[in-house]
């Protein structure tokens, strides 16, 4: 749809799939020579890890391929393994993470608890929002990783946290979790007598819609971050949310905007593309920028993005969602030297190659 092509008609463009599992940097190399080897691709694009970057790099450099990957910016980016040649449209979940530390910590001041199970506890999230709140002024930040269940590997028990919530009396308590275990929090959480007190903070993805909707008799009450929305009313987002809702009959979702986003930029390419000059198609990506849902948007991790946040309050009531964006806040680019003895010195992910919603 980027592209200007109907999904369901289009011609033009042959999409082949390659799988990948879980994400390792095994399967993930692997997928890549048979699509670069073996197809002859024109584009090499997917989700992957940052994990994989540095042996991608030895693979994609100088090859007749162009690498365009996706990602929900889990981690930053180490710049020593990263490659010019390969190109990134990320969620930069970390800049959001980072902005709500700043904010939460100015509205409430004294001292937060961050609780995330094990395999979430890898990503550079808690560290980003950690690096905000340090940045509104706060010393410290408790943090709570929650072990997985011997029995279950889907079982978590909250209650050893809960108590150390009754006990200690936070300022606020910051939730870090990814898919179904997110709505078992909030429907735990929610059931606690300190809810109605302690403000809860969410990571941006536990606040989608679309996870929401399966939670929303709860009477919610929480706050998190977002680089976008669905319910912007920014022109280009509205022609975005009306052709994608139209095209495929469900909600406008955040993979939806990154594909469609990536097609604005492949559109801009083409004429490259198709005679053959690679050099120049990789020469926009790198300096260049398109104007889309989300306005600005680069598509070189180093170059200077649009970093305003918003920030949520989101109610529930009668199963209705209800989000208020209440502040805005800047965050960083990702080649601050406030990250740097994050991407420096901190090995992380290693349980989990990339970031599921």
């Amino acid at each position: 749809m980027g592209l200007g092509l109907n999904p369901a008609t289009q011609q033009q463009v042959q999409f082949i799939p390659a799988y990948t599992n879980m994400g390792d940097i095994k399967n993930t190399l692997e997928a890549a020579k048979k699509l670069v080897f073996f197809e002859r691709v024109d584009i090499l694009s997917g989700l992957i890890s940052f994990h994989s970057l540095p042996e991608l790099k030895v693979l994609l450099e100088g090859k007749q391929t162009l690498p365009f990957f996706f990602n929900l910016g889990e981690n930053l980016i180490n710049q020593e393994t990263f490659s010019k040649e390969i190109f990134i449209n990320s969620q930069f979940n970390w800049k959001s993470q980072f902005a709500l530390g700043k904010w939460a910590q100015k509205k409430f001041g004294g001292t937060g608890i961050c609780v995330t199970p094990f395999y979430e506890s890898g990503y550079h999230l808690f560290s980003a929002f950690k690096k905000g709140i340090e940045a509104a002024g706060a010393p410290q930040i408790g943090l709570t990783v929650l072990p997985q269940s011997s029995d279950s590997s889907s079982y978590i028990d909250f209650s050893v946290f809960f108590e150390s919530v009754r006990t200690e009396q936070p300022s606020f308590v910051h939730a870090l979790f990814c898919g179904k275990a997110g709505n078992e929090f909030l429907k735990s959480w929610f059931d606690q007598d300190f809810s109605q007190h302690i403000p809860l903070l969410t990571v941006e993805n536990m606040a989608y819609e679309d996870m929401l909707d399966h939670v929303s008799n709860l009477n919610i009450k929480l706050y998190a971050a977002s680089s976008w929305s669905r319910a912007s009313e920014l022109p280009e987002n509205i022609a975005f949310v009306n052709l994608f809702e139209s095209k495929l009959g469900q909600k406008a979702n955040i993979f939806g905007l990154m594909g469609y986003e990536s097609g604005l930029a492949i559109k801009q390419i083409q004429s490259f593309l198709e005679k053959g000059d690679l050099s120049s198609a990789k020469h926009f990506l790198e300096n260049g920028k398109i104007y889309g849902p989300r306005a600005e948007r680069s598509f070189n991790p180093w170059q200077h993005q649009s970093s305003t946040i918003d920030v949520l309050s989101i109610k529930t009531t009668n199963t209705k969602i209800h989000q208020t964006i209440i502040a805005q806040e800047k965050s960083a680019d990702q080649n601050s030297s406030l990250f740097q003895d994050i991407t420096n010195d901190i090995l992380t992910g290693w349980q989990n190659p990339y970031m599921c919603i």
